[in-house]
């Protein structure tokens, strides 16, 4: 029993690290004080103002609006992304699969690799399976009365769902992204019909 508790304990503090990271990024980019913008457009030099403030004020109020970290020049690129990817992806959605994004050409391409489809799609019959043992043990959990057997059946079911739950967080950035690429050819398929 304490090596289980060991086991699980290492996801649980991981994931608490996770938000715990996300939360201090977040308080660094708390909301944009107009008036500090205001102040520092008027009293800076144009060069100053066009080639650093602007850009820096932009990739910080994109970044608090959206969640994603970029450069000044790829913002637009996001947005394109953003209008041909269709009505069901947001920008969480959008930020979740940013590791699958190449910019190539002046656009974004969504990448990706076969091993990531089959992980993704072996990680769903998993979640499945276990959603499956899981429900079965709980079937079966109604015929055991309470004690030693009872107890061991409860945490095997809370187990099995923790783990259903992480692996479908893990596999979560790479199924948006299959989305969003399939959303976008299918939308240049429409493009190019509507060429001919």
């Amino acid at each position: 029993m304490e090596l289980f508790i060991k086991i699980l304990s290492i996801p649980v503090v991981g994931t608490f690290l996770k938000f715990l990271y996300q939360f201090f990024t977040k308080e660094k980019a708390k909301e944009l004080n107009i008036e500090k913008a205001k102040f520092i457009l008027d009293n800076c030099g144009k060069d100053f103002k066009k080639s650093f403030v602007i850009p820096n004020l932009e990739e910080s109020y994109f970044y608090e609006r959206t969640g994603i970290a970029t450069n000044y020049k790829s913002i637009p690129l996001y947005e394109e992304l953003k209008n041909k990817s269709g009505k069901n992806y947001t920008w969480a959605s959008i930020r979740k699969a940013k590791s699958h994004f190449l910019f190539e050409e002046n656009k974004i391409v969504v990448k990706v690799s076969t091993f990531d489809k089959s992980i993704a799609e072996i990680s769903l019959l998993l979640i499945l399976y276990l959603s499956v043992i899981s429900f079965g043990t709980t079937i079966l959990l109604s015929q055991i009365s309470w004690g030693k057997d009872f107890i061991q059946m409860i945490i095997m079911i809370l187990f099995l769902m923790f783990v259903v739950g992480i692996v479908a967080y893990a596999i979560n950035p790479t199924i948006m992204a299959m989305g969003i690429k399939k959303e976008l050819e299918k939308n240049n398929k429409k493009s190019l019909l509507e060429d001919i």
